[in-house]
């Protein structure tokens, strides 16, 4: 086999091909399918193709990947939700804040003016309380970590609460 500029390989010789498959961003989570296509001179298979297929895990697994909470009669206070927050990589993740959009939404524990270290397979509960005076119909906004790993510099995890008026 031989493609311009690329090695030629002899007839029942054998070459190496390294690969490598990386995520399209810090926090993609699925299957990831590459095909390496390889030109011959064999005019019986004059071209070849390679399919690469992995799954890729993303670092901070977040369970449920988003809140719901419909039917909150106005005035009262929702129950109250959790975010389960797991470090899946191989390297220790500072979680160094957490924030929540629109300000006064929620509010969350732990603090989030405080760092969290999460060393691999280490998990973070964060329990997140709704605003009672949420107005009425539905609501949306996102808990944003902030971390210290470059490739995932930020994970927002959304939220939704709808507010319904009382029942007469």
């Amino acid at each position: 086999m031989s493609a311009p500029g690329g090695p030629l390989v002899k007839p029942g010789a054998s070459r190496t091909i390294t690969a490598e498959l990386t995520s399209p961003t810090g926090d993609y989570e699925g299957a990831l399918k590459k095909v390496i296509n390889i030109e011959t001179n064999d005019p019986q298979t004059p071209l070849m193709s390679l399919t690469i297929t992995a799954y890729i895990y993303a670092p901070l697994q977040v369970e449920p990947r988003s809140l719901v909470l419909d039917g909150v009669t106005l005035g009262s206070t929702p129950r109250g939700q959790e975010f389960l927050i797991r470090n899946r990589s191989p390297q220790t993740i500072t979680i160094t804040r957490i924030a929540v959009n629109p300000v006064g939404f929620a509010t969350i524990a732990p603090k989030g003016d405080k760092a969290v270290v999460l060393k691999p397979g280490q998990a973070l509960k964060l329990a997140v309380t709704f605003s009672p005076t949420l107005p009425p119909g539905y609501n949306y906004g996102r808990v944003t970590l902030y971390t210290d790993w470059q490739k995932l510099p930020e994970k927002a995890l959304p939220f939704r609460v709808q507010m319904v008026s009382a029942k007469r």
